[in-house]
C-alpha cells in the first residue's frame, strides 16, 4: 500500500518527529544487527536521507530496472514478488555502493 508522505514536509514539526521515530527505531532495533547504510528507493529519498544523515551512514538508492543512467555491468539486479504474489518486480542498485 502506498501513502502519501508530502503533507508531512509541509509541517516540520511533525516531519522531525517522524524522522527521529524511524531513527529510534533503527537505534533500538536489536543490538545484534549491525546497520551499515539506509537503503530505500529512489523515491524515498525525501526522508531515507534525513535518516541516513541522523544516523551517520549512506544512503544507497535502489530504482526500479532501466531507471539508472548506468551501465548494465554497473549495476545489480534482484528480483522480487510483491506481498500479494501477484507483481514480480526487478530492481537495481549501483555497484559501487555496495562494500564488502
Amino acid at each position: 500500500m502506498t501513502r502519501d508522505i508530502f503533507a508531512l514536509t509541509r509541517m516540520p514539526h511533525l516531519c522531525k518527529r517522524w524522522i527521529n521515530f524511524i531513527v529510534k527505531y533503527i537505534r533500538n532495533y536489536d543490538n545484534r544487527v549491525r546497520v551499515d547504510a539506509i537503503v530505500a528507493p529512489d523515491s524515498g529519498y525525501v526522508v531515507a536521507v534525513s535518516v541516513a544523515n541522523k544516523l551517520k551512514l549512506p544512503y544507497v538508492p535502489i530504482r526500479k530496472a532501466g531507471k539508472n543512467p548506468a551501465e548494465p555491468d554497473d549495476v545489480i539486479q534482484r528480483s522480487y514478488t510483491n506481498r500479494n504474489n501477484k507483481v514480480k518486480v526487478l530492481l537495481e542498485i549501483y555497484r559501487y555502493v555496495i562494500v564488502h
